[in-house]
């Protein structure tokens, strides 16, 4: 047990020292990884900055798409009002039009009628004018 032991603190040390020269970065790895998180860090940036542009475009996109909206909703009161203006006198024209047909048709009657009672007097004249 002692020799297991004693094998696996050699081999630690050994692959501590191995480590040591050859696996642990140097400052020169170092170096490069930090250029490269800093250059990382200037795209982040970057791409902020172009989201809070993009951003701001957006808000003044939404802003003129509300005001918008409002002067719709304005135009479309302004439409309901007239609509409901027209519409009563729309009713109004339709009253008008069915008294009017009334009208016409009484007038197509009594037209009838005096027709009627032009050929019955005609017919009475000729027949007064011949007994005479």
């Amino acid at each position: 047990m002692q020799k297991i032991f004693i094998g696996f603190l050699i081999g630690v040390f050994l692959v501590g020292i191995f480590w040591f020269f050859y696996g642990r970065p140097g400052i020169k790895d170092v170096r490069r990884d930090l250029n490269e998180v800093h250059a990382a860090y200037e795209q982040v940036q970057q791409a902020l900055d172009s989201v809070t542009v993009d951003n701001t475009g957006f808000a003044g996109d939404f802003a003129e798409l509300n005001s918008a909206n409002g002067s719709a909703l304005i135009r479309s009161d302004t439409i309901e009002e007239g609509l409901a203006d027209h519409q009563s006198e729309l009713g109004l024209a339709v009253f008008k039009m069915d008294e009017l047909e009334r009208l016409n048709i009484s007038l197509i009657r009594l037209g009838r009628d005096f027709g009627d009672d032009a050929f019955d007097l005609r017919r009475f004249g000729e027949t007064y004018g011949t007994n005479e």
